[in-house]
């Protein structure tokens, strides 16, 4: 009672003194005495008539602190807690103050009382603990001390609802609305990955062109423009034409794909790989990358029987050849004349007119040159040997490493490993640099023919490789032959017929023998033994008629007919012409 008659004291000397308290000193007995209602009129009227009264603003922030206010508002309270806050002491005299003070009011009170009001509503914001919340308390709250914890509360809420849209305008909008973030570093990323995710999702390359030129500061643009380019060189060119590669490289010459433009240029006018197209080549794509391959690949398949008269031609027909000195070289050897010679039980190679010894007698076995290169062998083949290949200048080009070889045949030459004298080996083929084109994987090779070769294993049949050792008609005859004409025999089910490259019939099986095309037309037999001449629609052109029938060579093919030879019925050789007709010889 003491204490609250003092207060009461000192408070109606200072109501006594100044008009400046009488609100003050009203409102303070009200709030304290409860009476909230007469107390907010006061406040009211007071705040109306000086709104830069300090100590009324601290009693109104107790007004509207009090939780057993029906206007209890903690926003109105930190309001006016934080206007008397920055108003006080303001233009107040010393003995005011000091008189305040004896009332509570000083800078340590109302500092309390609004960090006691903003840890209230940190309270409040922590136990609803949404977004919303959390903002309303940062925005609002601006001086309290919970501020750098809320906005971490608040940032983690709002990085919550980012990853759970999962969008890259969730994580643009989060970075714009929060750039202070510690979780900005990560929103970024994902941005940045969910926006170029976004806007490439078609898989266009007009997708990514708009990427690149909207978003050129991504650190997707590298991915994003090689993919550009990747994806338009293979629409421009989904048709894979001459034409599609070369406007491709009129457009686009800064297009790193140029480069597979020039190699499908390359690839596409010298698929033949005759001298007429890489010459062709040649002329018409002198910028090509692949122009002195060009020129390497028209010298090999014009040199590839290494003959002397063909590379004067060559030399004549093609005086920009960039290889002179190579060239010069292949002349001096293909005009060698090479033997073979023996001493001490081994063999060599020596100049025929000079006698001059060019390979030294190392060898076991040697076999003459085919192509500018003879195979030499190096052990007894009874046990176990190796064949390798020498040159005409005695270079061993290819060293013994093989258990057989043949000659050099359009510049492949047929090898095998394993035991070959005793027919357990596996056969391939080898270019004239030594290389495996064909694994050596296969019971039965033969030569290539239009770019195939006839193949077997014992386990699936016959099939036909080609010159890089991919499978192109899959292995499953029982025979065949060779590819002429764009048409191979092949044997199926007992029954002969006709396959073209891609191993589709082109002439259905029918016939019980079958040989391959010469100059148009393929010998055939029936079941019934006789021989004739199909053309390549499966037609009979020359009907069965001969006991046996061979392919033509220049118009005249060997077949043998029965016929009465001194009264006994003998099979006899004959000639005919294309007609079928017998050709009288001399």
């Amino acid at each position: 009672m003491k204490v609250i008659h003092t207060t009461i004291f000192f408070l109606l000397i200072l109501s006594a003194q100044s008009a400046y308290a009488d609100a003050f000193v009203k409102a303070l007995l009200l709030v304290n005495e409860g009476s909230y209602p007469e107390a907010k009129a006061v406040i009211e009227k007071g705040l109306k008539k000086d709104a830069t009264n300090a100590p009324l603003h601290f009693i109104a922030a107790k007004y509207f602190s009090s939780e057993d206010n029906k206007s209890f508002h903690l926003d109105s309270a930190y309001f006016h807690a934080s206007k008397a806050h920055s108003l006080f002491p303001g233009t107040l005299k010393e003995g005011k103050l000091k008189k305040l003070a004896r009332l509570g009011v000083r800078n340590f009170t109302i500092n309390q009382l609004l960090q006691n009001i903003c840890t209230t509503a940190y309270q409040k914001a922590d136990s609803i603990n949404t977004l919303e919340a959390w903002e309303h308390f940062i925005h609002t709250y601006s001086k309290a001390r919970q501020l750098s914890i809320a906005t971490e509360r608040r940032n983690h809420l709002a990085y919550e609802d980012a990853m759970g849209s999962f969008t890259y305008e969730s994580f643009k909008d989060f970075m714009e609305r929060y750039p202070n973030a510690e979780q900005v570093t990560d929103a970024h990323q994902l941005y940045e990955s969910l926006l170029y995710k976004k806007m490439t999702e078609s898989g266009s390359w007009q997708a990514y062109e708009d990427f690149l030129k909207k978003h050129p500061g991504s650190p997707y643009f590298k991915e994003a423009k090689e993919k550009y380019e990747l994806l338009l060189f293979r629409d421009f060119t989904k048709d894979h034409s001459l034409k599609s590669y070369e406007d491709f490289m009129l457009k686009y010459p800064e297009n790193p794909y140029t480069k597979q433009a020039q190699d499908s240029i390359y690839a596409i006018v010298t698929k033949s790989r005759t001298v007429f197209d890489i010459q062709k080549f040649i002329r018409t794509y002198p910028k090509n990358r692949n122009i002195m391959l060009a020129w390497k690949e028209l010298f090999e398949v014009y040199n590839v029987k290494r003959d002397p008269v063909i590379l004067e031609q060559f030399k004549t027909y093609n005086p920009d050849y960039p290889y002179g000195e190579q060239l010069e070289r292949e002349i001096t050897l293909a005009r060698r004349l090479v033997v073979s010679f023996e001493k001490n039980g081994l063999y060599g190679f020596r100049d025929s007119a000079s006698r001059e010894v060019l390979v030294p007698p190392l060898f076991d076995e040697v076999y003459p040159f085919s192509e500018g290169l003879a195979a030499v062998v190096v052990g007894n083949c009874e046990d176990l040997c190796a064949f390798g290949y020498v040159d005409k200048d005695g270079e061993l080009v290819i060293k013994p490493q093989f258990n057989e070889g043949e000659d050099f045949v359009n510049g492949f030459a047929i090898v095998g490993k394993g035991d070959c004298y005793n027919d357990n080996c596996r056969y391939g083929f080898i270019n004239r640099k030594g290389e495996i084109v064909v694994p050596l994987e296969y019971d039965e090779v033969y030569e290539f023919s239009e770019g195939l070769a006839l193949v077997r294993k014992r386990r699936l049949g016959y099939g036909f490789v080609d010159t890089k050792g991919n499978v192109r008609v899959r292995l499953k005859y029982t025979d065949g032959g060779n590819f002429s004409g764009g048409l191979a025999p092949v044997l199926s089910d007992s029954l002969w017929g006709y396959i073209d490259q891609s191993g589709e019939w082109k002439i259905p099986p029918r016939f019980s023998q079958a040989g391959d095309f010469s100059e148009g037309l393929a010998p055939v037999a029936l079941s019934d033994g006789l021989w004739g001449y199909i053309n390549d629609s499966g037609n009979f052109v020359i009907e069965p008629r001969f006991s046996f029938a061979a392919p033509f060579e220049k118009n005249i093919a060997k077949v043998i007919v029965m016929e009465k030879v001194k009264g006994v019925m003998m099979q006899v050789e004959k000639l005919i012409d294309r007609e079928g007709k017998i050709i009288q010889q001399n």
